[in-house]
This record gives C-alpha cells, structure tokens and sequence, in this order.
C-alpha cells in the first residue's frame, strides 16, 4: 500500500511540474506571421525588388531552404496578416507563419531602406551586377502554389534542450504510470491470493475434523479447483502435517492423496524452474508418497546444490529398498551444508541408520569425510577396522576424522597408531592427535603427553592441557608441570591448576576471595 501512496506522490508531483516547466519552455517561442512576396534563387537588393514590385513598405529578407525570400509586414496573428493581405500590390502574395525563438529572428536579414547601401554593397562584392534580363527577374510564387503547397517553413533555432526536457518528461510519467499499473496489480493479487488461502483453509478444517461424510475428494471437490487453489491447499497441507498425529495426521496424508494432489506435485518434478521441482521433491517426501523414484534420482548430480540437497533427502524418505543409494553415485562434492542436512534429518526423523562403513572407500573423498563422520556421531566401532588403513591416506582431512574418531572410541589399542603418526603427521593433525590421546584412559597416554618436548609453544600447551584432563592424572600431572624448568611450561601449568581450583570450589568462593 505505501508503495502505491508513494508511487501516486510521484506521479502528482511529476505532473504539476511538467505543468509548470512546459509553458515556461514554450514561452521561449514566438510564431510571426508575414506576407511572402517573392522568392528567388539569387540575392537582389531590397530597393530592386520594392521597385519592381511597386512596394511602399519595408522588405524583410529571409534565407530559408537555399532560396532568399522577401516578406512584408510582421504579424502576430494570422488574422492580421490576412486582413492585411490586399494592401499588398502583388499579385499571388500569401501568408505565411515563421517560427523560432524571439532572439533568433533577428539573425535573419532584415533590410530596410537605410540598410540599401551596404545590401548593394554586399551584392556588388558577392555576385556580377543584374542586368536586363527577364531570367534574372525574381521568381514570384503564384497564390495557386500556396493552395496546392502551403509553405511550411522548419523551425529554426529552437533549443534542442527543450526536446530533451520534454521526452525526459514524458518518460518518467511513463515509467511512474507502469510503477503504479504494476504494484495496483500485485496488491489485487495479494489481496486475491489471501481470500483464497481463507477459503482453502477454511474448506480443509472442516473435512479434516468432521467425523462422517460422502468422501474426501467429493466435500473438497478438487476436480472444480483452480491451480491456485489447489497450490494454496498442498501449502497448507504442508504447514500442518509435520506436527499432527494419529487419526488426523492420517486423514491428512489421504487428503493429499486421495484427492489427486500428489499428482500436482509429480508435475512439479519436470518444471524448468528447479526451485518449482524442489517443492515437488519436498511434498512428496514430507507427506512420504514414493512415487517418481527415477525422476528424482535424475537430480542427485544436478549443478543445484540445492536440488541436489533435495533430491538426496527425498531419496533417504522414499526409497524403501536403498534410501542411502545415493551415496554411491555421487559424483558432486558432498558440500559441509549438505552433511549437515542429511545429518540433521537422521537425527529427526525414524530413517535407519545405514553401516556407513559400507561408502568408506568410496573414490568420492567427500563421501569417505561423510561416512566417517557418521561413524563417529553414531558410535559405529564394528567400521573402526576399515578406518585403520586411512591413516596413511593421501588427504590430510581424511586422515584428522580418522584420528578424530578413533580417539572418540577410546580404545587402548589405537594408541600406538596415535603415537606412530604424530612424529609425521603435519601441525593441525598433531594437534588433533594429542586431543584424541587424551581421551584413552591410560597410563601409556599420559606418559606420551608427558614426553611430548616440542619446539611449538601452541604444542606444549595442547600436550598440558591434555595431560590435565586425564582424571588417572589430575593434579598431579600439573604439579609435574609445574616442576618443569621451562618457564612457558610453569606458565600453563599455574593456568591449568588455578582451572582445577575453579572446578573444586562452590561458585564464586575464588572470585571472592581473589577480590578480598
């Protein structure tokens, strides 16, 4: 609605300044009205033509479209000129209308008798003096040309600033009048659209509550619905089936289906818009309608990386023989938001939890970074056999979720993997090794955190930290810390100790007391 208020504003404003500026523009422009009487391809003087034409008024001389032409009289209306036309003794003279602005005229030559001299003296220097010769009398146009010809001289002299100004003009009220067209129909449509999905939702509630009738196809009547309506119903059918249950959860879905929804939304799968074929996948899979299995696997590698994120979850839904089939013709890079999805719908919905250690030697590394991810999050020791040998893969990411994951399991006999990689692996995995050691509750653990003299400051203080939060080592661990001579050690060690304080007193006794 502002928008429509703004853009009437606008279009009011627009108007009543063309209205203003147009007449101020206009005002720049004179029409004069004269009295033609001859007109001729050569210049002659102002006195030859008066005499030869017996003419007791001035002469104004024009040159217009290569020919000079000699007017009488200066009118500002044509009646005047007219009334004025049979005081001229020539015959076939006529009226006409010169336009161009007021200081412009006076670029044209106007000669009067004082003006004789200098015109003859501009004759003499341009061309050969007249002589008798009835071919060089001035060519007069006969009154029965204007009737057949009226002459229409062309504007001359006006400012093309003013053409400029008026088709700027004239296009901002064009594009303000189809603003305004646009955004009326967009609010009708609105408003058109709401009334509809109150209608819809109306009609829904009502067979989704009642406990008898005809049918469902027949109390909603789907075959008489418009696209719209039937759009506006699938949405709504959407935004309510997640959180029902039980019978009406049910009648929900047979809704969906009985009334031939769901075929809307197989229509949607071979749309161009891919965001049309999206929606189709997400019905479909929402309300669990396995139907079109081959259209949708058509997407798993689509360029989209939001079709394909789609196509994969509705795979995972509707597959009943091999919902994770997907894994394994994935030639895409499995993107971090895409795991996250997939991961996200695992811990939310009923799917089964598939063996990932079936994809984890996948030529898809992607896939393989999934798999073991999953293996960790859902604690799947029976694949940690198929790990081992990923810790001498070629990709160093590959090799941290391995490590990872096998400090997750906490298994002792993984410790002298651990210990073996560390003196090879790069700065970020040496890291993530000391983290995955500290996990296995043992001695063995704690001595190599202990050995641990690395040059790298950031090193020792993982290795202190990990020793630290080894429960068999506790406080006595960091008391070793302590001990060292290394004064960056003794460092973390009083930083780690003053942690174990934190934890062991009631809250805020330390800060108390460090305050008192």
């Amino acid at each position: 609605m502002r928008k429509t208020d703004c853009s009437s504003k606008w279009l009011i404003l627009t108007l009543l300044l063309s209205l203003t500026v147009m007449p101020m523009l206009y005002a720049q422009v004179t029409d004069v009205y004269k009295v033609q009487v001859a007109s001729s391809k050569i210049r002659y003087s102002i006195e030859r033509i008066s005499s030869d034409l017996r003419l007791q008024e001035p002469l104004s001389l024009h040159f217009i479209d290569g020919r000079y032409k000699y007017f009488v009289g200066t009118f500002s209306s044509e009646a005047e000129a007219i009334e004025h036309l049979p005081r001229v003794p020539v015959d076939g003279a006529f009226v006409v209308k010169l336009s161009g602005e007021l200081e412009n005229l006076a670029d044209t030559v106007r000669l009067t008798p004082t003006d004789t001299i200098q015109a003859e003296r501009m004759i003499t220097d341009s061309v050969e003096a007249p002589v008798s010769d009835t071919s060089l009398v001035p060519e007069i146009i006969p009154h029965s040309t204007q009737e057949a010809f009226p002459y229409q001289p062309p504007v001359r002299g006006r400012n093309p600033v003013i053409y400029i100004l008026l088709g700027l003009a004239g296009a901002v009220l064009l594009i303000l009048l189809i603003v305004t067209i646009i955004n009326s129909i967009n609010k009708r449509w609105r408003l058109y659209r709401e009334m509809t999905r109150d209608r819809v939702k109306e009609r829904l509630t009502h067979v989704v509550l009642e406990e008898e009738g005809e049918g469902i196809e027949v109390d909603l009547k789907t075959e008489k619905m418009s696209h719209l309506e039937k759009q506006l119903l699938i949405e709504e059918i959407m935004k309510l089936y997640p959180n029902l249950s039980g019978e009406i959860g049910n009648r929900m879905r047979a809704i969906y289906v009985e009334t031939g929804l769901k075929n809307e939304s197989v229509a949607k799968l071979k749309n161009l818009d891919w965001k049309v074929r999206a929606e189709g996948f997400r019905e479909l899979a929402v309300l669990n309608v396995p139907v079109a299995l081959e259209e949708i696997e058509r997407s798993l590698n689509s360029n989209n990386m939001a079709l394909r994120m789609e196509a994969r979850l509705a795979l995972i839904r509707l597959d009943r023989d091999d919902p994770w089939c997907f894994l394994s013709r994935m030639k895409k890079t499995f993107t971090e938001w895409e795991q996250l999805k997939v991961y996200e719908l695992l811990k939310s919905s009923n799917v089964a939890i598939p063996d990932f250690g079936r994809w984890i030697d996948s030529s898809n590394q992607s896939v393989v970074i999934f798999c073991i991810r999953m293996i960790r999050a859902f604690n799947q020791q029976e694949s940690h056999r198929s790990l081992i040998p990923l810790l001498y893969h070629d990709n160093p990411e590959i090799r941290q979720e391995v490590i990872m994951t096998l400090g997750h399991f906490r298994k002792s006999e993984f410790l002298p993997l651990l210990v073996e990689r560390y003196g090879i692996e790069n700065q970020d995995n040496k890291k993530k090794i000391i983290k995955a050691v500290a996990q296995i509750p043992n001695d063995e653990a704690a001595n190599f955190l202990r050995g641990i003299l690395d040059p790298d400051q950031d090193l020792r203080m993982e290795a202190a930290e990990a020793l630290a939060s080894i429960e068999s080592v506790g406080l006595n661990g960091i008391e070793e810390i302590l001990r060292k001579s290394d004064e960056k050690l003794q460092t973390v060690g009083r930083y780690l100790l003053l942690k174990e304080l934190e934890k062991s007193l009631p809250n805020n006794d330390l800060s108390d007391k460090s305050n008192s």
